[in-house]
């Protein structure tokens, strides 16, 4: 818009703020804005510096503010919304902002001043009529969002918009807003002007160019300034990739909010093995990923964790000791350390399978649960604890530590221990308790490598 200003004008500012734990601004720059006079119901201004606002009367001018472009955020981000305007001339006017309608599917045109190409009093892109019917958009408009009086030039107003931009980024046609004065109190001027894109766009380029009307700088552009507030950082991400994937690969994974890496890799971290798989699936990760919990809930597909990488488990900040749930029959090939000491839970009728080397690092691997847990691997090192609280554990592995049987069942095989160990029996199996005693004091005295068997 390209007109010399000489009454009341305002720059239009969008302020959306969005309601999560951090913040961040985003600025977006209005597309279009033109105004609509009803003394000259067939001009387009849609290429003047102003966007007037006159109260209704026989010069009634309303004005149209299109921001086409809104940030990728959802509605539940949003807090507030906040249309803020730029008057540096004039005082006294009330000015209302609404949303407009559909118009029928279609939407408003800026124009560039020449008849036909814009919208109107009369047309809302030149060509078509205003729907209701009513001049100036008046009657194509949702509910009042909010109303604020003029009191100084050269200030900021600000209006609450939240409804409609929150209705904007639920899918609701984002048509802009619409904007106009409805009283006037004031000695001043008997119209409000906004300045425009191409009123910024001057004043840029030419900071004398509005004289005494903006003593305090440049014009400002109609802007939606976006306040977002972060969503919390993912730490639950659950694996989508079928037959076989990259832990390391972000698209192998789904999760909420943003994340540093995309994958789970991190002591908060959830990594989710379910029921998204429908063939079994190998999980490769050739490099070391530390997470709190793994869970494992897939009866119908076996997940086999694999590759040069090792999994670490340690606690969270909160702290919270690490855990493995498990549904199904699944298997680690992949090393498997911890960091700090770990319950793992393996329900009835379930399997998992250590089977390369699982690290204790001197802590406690407490097994619940009336399923299977079965270490295969050639070595348990580093010392510490397996305790058998529930369910079984069985296989043909080596614990360089100790292995305490409270209520479980440790399954004959070939299992060993190193001479440090004490073993507990369950209570109510016999057999496996003649099994222990001949295991650890009898048939088999320890040996220079400093293992026995157990059974």
């Amino acid at each position: 818009m390209k007109s010399k200003l000489m009454t009341t004008q305002f720059v239009c500012v969008l302020s959306v703020l969005l309601a999560t734990t951090a913040s961040s601004a985003i600025t977006v720059d209005a597309t279009r804005d033109a105004r609509m006079r009803n003394s000259v119901p067939h001009n387009n201004y849609g290429d003047f510096y102003s966007l007037d606002l006159v109260p209704p009367g026989s010069n009634t001018t309303t004005a149209l503010v299109g921001f086409d472009s809104l940030p990728a955020v959802s509605s539940a981000q949003v807090a507030s919304a906040t249309l803020e305007l730029h008057a540096w001339l004039g005082t006294g006017h009330t000015i209302e902002a609404r949303a407009v309608g559909s118009l029928g599917g279609n939407d408003w045109v800026e124009g560039n001043n020449s008849a036909g190409s814009g919208a109107t009093w009369n047309k809302y892109d030149g060509v078509n009529d205003w729907p209701s019917g009513v001049g100036g958009g008046l009657g194509d408009v949702g509910a009042l969002l909010d109303s604020v009086v003029v009191v100084a030039p050269n200030t900021i107003l600000t209006l609450n918009v939240t409804d409609a931009v929150k209705a904007w980024l639920d899918g609701t046609a984002n048509n802009g807003f619409l904007l106009s004065a409805v009283t006037f109190t004031g000695s001043t001027g008997n119209d409000n002007r906004m300045a425009t894109r191409e009123a910024a766009a001057a004043s840029a380029l030419d900071p004398t160019i509005f004289g005494d009307y903006v003593p305090y700088g440049l014009l400002q552009p109609p802007r939606l300034v976006i306040e977002e507030n972060l969503l919390p950082t993912a730490t639950v991400f659950t694996w989508e990739a079928d037959d076989d994937g990259n832990w390391a690969n972000s698209a192998s994974w789904s999760f909420s909010g943003p994340a540093s890496q995309g994958v789970a890799n991190d002591p908060s971290h959830t990594a989710i093995f379910d029921d998204e798989i429908s063939t079994d699936t190998t999980v490769v990760t050739n490099v070391d990923v530390t997470v709190n919990r793994i869970e494992f809930a897939n009866t119908s597909n076996t997940y086999n964790i694999a590759g040069v990488g090792s999994v670490n488990l340690a606690a969270a900040t909160s702290p919270q000791n690490p855990t493995i749930d498990v549904l199904g029959t699944h298997q680690f090939q992949a090393r498997v350390n911890l960091q700090d000491s770990t319950s793992v839970t393996v329900a009835s009728g379930s399997t998992l399978e250590f089977n390369n080397r699982l690290f204790l690092n001197g802590q406690t691997l407490t097994k619940t649960g009336d399923g299977t847990l079965a270490i295969n691997n050639d070595l348990i090192s580093g010392g510490g604890t397996i305790n058998v609280v529930q369910g079984t554990v069985s296989g043909s592995g080596t614990v360089g530590g100790g292995v305490n049987n409270d209520s479980g069942t440790i399954s004959p095989g070939n299992i060993l221990v190193d001479s440090s160990i004490a073993v507990v029996p369950e209570p109510t199996a016999c057999g496996l308790l003649l099994i222990g005693i001949v295991a650890a004091y009898g048939i088999c005295r320890r040996r220079r490598d400093g293992i026995r068997p157990l059974f």
